[in-house]
């Protein structure tokens, strides 16, 4: 190279350097361990797991199991309900 070049022709070099210098982000290994989920082999993390998934489990039915009184009187009503307006066709 000469030490005379134009400011038309630098940017065109400092052009070229930068398109094959930069590396293309989503092909970093860094990128691809953001997007993933780490395994966690340890055993107080699977035990701490475990219960966290038992109390949410047990949450769930506890509240199935206190509304299953509510539902059955529902259901008894609409059935109450329903042979009343039968009769009424009827008659």
């Amino acid at each position: 190279m000469s030490p005379n070049i134009t400011l038309e022709v630098a940017l065109e070099i400092a052009e070229d350097l930068r398109k094959n210098l930069t590396v293309d982000k989503t092909s970093l290994s860094s990128y691809r361990r953001r997007l993933e989920c780490a395994d966690d082999s340890r055993p107080s993390s699977k035990v701490f797991g475990g219960f966290a998934l038992a109390v949410l489990v047990s949450l769930l039915v506890i509240t199935i199991v206190l509304d299953c009184p509510t539902l059955t009187r529902h259901l008894r009503l609409c059935n109450v309900r329903t042979k009343k307006y039968k009769d009424l066709e009827r008659s």
